[in-house]
């Protein structure tokens, strides 16, 4: 009787130790719950301040290349305006002068309406899903940013099938493939490099995933920077002339919105002893269903 006692006695303390270890375990555990939600919520709050600040980025990027293709037509519509004025304070003024510069007043003010147009469609809001041509994106980002491209006088490579189709976010992968060239034509600054080009080319595999390339010969990404580049605020441009943001938000899109991702590279010559790289190539994997 004494041996089933203390059994007895026993077992009830090893349960009372089990139910307080139980307790300690449940409020450890809703602690780390409670750790893991406000961490969550950190750092959706962290994501959402990045997302504004890259969206600021760009619409300062989009203002830049507006004022770039406003200055000559302005600059047109100024010489017209005051060739009128002088012709007619000289009573030089005839019906075919005027009718001239009339003409040319409104083709550039016609031309600086589609401009505004073209970026105003970039920062359209679409939420769902559509399908579109990759070629006729490119198009599109093209008209965006080729005059500034050959103001630094950077060639345009493009090698893409014009029947690509891609069921995605449109305008999403267009916000990525403005930041990946804009990054391309400022690696060029300061840079006293020959035959300056940037070459886009795509390889669809056959699991509908599609590479996208865009190839640089600006020298390549600085030592120590290449395995940092998608991370938040980190940048290799001087100080005051990036953010630090725009691949890292690029990452983020292509992963969320596309089941893809986005890596980086140098490419070197295989027949020089040098291992300076000769440029950089930027491989955005998507799925294009």
């Amino acid at each position: 009787m004494i041996l089933k006692s203390e059994i007895m006695l026993n077992l009830n303390i090893y349960k009372n130790r089990l139910n307080r270890k139980n307790k300690e375990l449940k409020r450890i555990n809703n602690e780390l719950e409670d750790r893991v939600k406000i961490e969550i919520k950190k750092q959706m709050e962290q994501e959402k301040i990045v997302f504004y600040q890259s969206k600021m980025a760009s619409m300062g990027e989009m203002i830049s290349m507006i004022a770039h293709q406003w200055r000559q037509p302005l600059t047109a519509i100024s010489s017209a305006s005051g060739d009128i004025k002088i012709k007619y304070e000289l009573d030089m003024l005839n019906d075919e002068a005027l009718m001239s510069n009339i003409d040319a007043i409104i083709h550039r003010t016609q031309k600086m309406s589609e401009t505004i147009n073209d970026f105003m469609n970039f920062f359209k809001p679409h939420k769902d899903k559509e399908v579109f041509l990759l070629k006729a994106l490119f198009d599109e980002i093209l008209k965006l940013i080729k005059p500034q491209f050959e103001n630094r006088t950077i060639e345009f490579i493009i090698n893409i099938d014009k029947n690509i189709t891609i069921n995605g976010y449109k305008n999403e992968l267009e916000q990525v493939l403005l930041n990946i060239l804009s990054n391309a034509r400022d690696a060029y600054e300061d840079k006293k490099t020959l035959n300056k080009s940037v070459e886009i080319f795509v390889k669809e595999n056959k699991n509908k995933k599609l590479n996208i390339f865009i190839k640089d010969k600006a020298g390549g990404i600085k030592d120590g920077f290449l395995n940092k580049i998608f991370e938040p605020y980190i940048t290799t441009k001087e100080e005051g002339k990036g953010t630090g943001i725009g691949l890292y938000m690029s990452k983020t899109i292509i992963q969320r919105s596309f089941k893809g991702d986005i890596s980086a590279e140098n490419y070197y010559d295989k027949n020089l002893k040098s291992k300076k790289a000769i440029g950089a190539i930027f491989n955005i994997l998507i799925s294009i269903s």
